[in-house]
């Protein structure tokens, strides 16, 4: 049988697309989107809006924003460029129904792994509780990477299980859970997605919800995106390692 050598854009396309039609399948069958949390919301703005250097004029991707609730938390506070993703068209329906008239809402239908945006179009982007839900953790981080302008910041926070033996306890429990980071691990992808002032730790306390003992135990991943300049060094860093010098890290 004959097959082209080369992995096309073509290709690429394709499979994004098998990809987006299956993950919105997936949703489609669990039904919209709930979300629960007893979130302070002024809280959660003020310490999202820090983590991520944001001001009132920043441009916000929140990926994989379920209905809506955290686009909306931020566009009630002034954070007017803020946008999100989903997949389901259900989620979409019910933020429409639910924050479109009060506040303006802009949700888009796309997976972690091709949001369908420009190249470097947002300054900051924010994924709290998705990431464990991606097929490709490093495709996942280098798409939200080419959607980010150069020095953008990234957090991502997601349930942690050090051992395991306790990932695939948590996978049974919840079969759409596909990810479970480490500290470490989590660093190297972030590392390899061309992120730097990377800073990966778990929480201690719970500064987000108003139940203290919800939360614990998640990962929190922070970073920015390199600039070429930094990300030239930084490749000028790998190849002096190759040829056998010792470059401290």
């Amino acid at each position: 049988m004959h097959y082209p050598r080369w992995f096309t854009k073509e290709d690429a396309d394709k499979v994004a697309g098998r990809w987006a039609a299956i993950l919105s399948d997936i949703v489609d069958a669990r039904g919209q989107y709930d979300e629960f949390d007893p979130i302070d919301e002024d809280r959660f703005v003020e310490k999202m809006a820090e983590h991520l250097h944001a001001t009132k004029d920043s441009r916000i991707c929140i990926v994989g924003c379920g209905a809506g609730r955290e686009v909306s938390m931020f566009k009630k506070r002034g954070y007017t460029n803020t946008v999100g993703t989903t997949i389901g068209r259900g989620n979409i329906i019910r933020a429409e129904d639910t924050y479109e008239l009060e506040y303006g809402i802009d949700i888009f239908e796309a997976t972690m792994e091709y949001t369908r945006f420009d190249d470097e179009a947002f300054d900051c982007v924010l994924a709290r509780h998705v990431f464990e839900h991606t097929i490709s953790p490093i495709l996942a981080l280098l798409e939200m990477e080419r959607i980010l302008k150069e020095n953008g910041s990234i957090f991502i926070e997601t349930p942690n299980c050090p051992e395991y033996d306790e990932a695939i306890a948590l996978s049974e429990r919840d079969p759409y859970h596909l990810v479970y980071p480490t500290l470490e691990t989590g660093a190297a992808l972030m590392n390899k997605a061309n992120f730097f002032n990377i800073n990966v730790k778990r929480l201690t306390s719970d500064y987000l919800l108003k139940d203290a003992s919800s939360g614990l135990g998640n990962l929190i991943l922070l970073g920015d995106k390199r600039d070429s300049k930094t990300k030239q060094e930084a490749l000028k860093r790998i190849k002096r390692r190759e040829a056998g010098e010792h470059v401290p890290r």
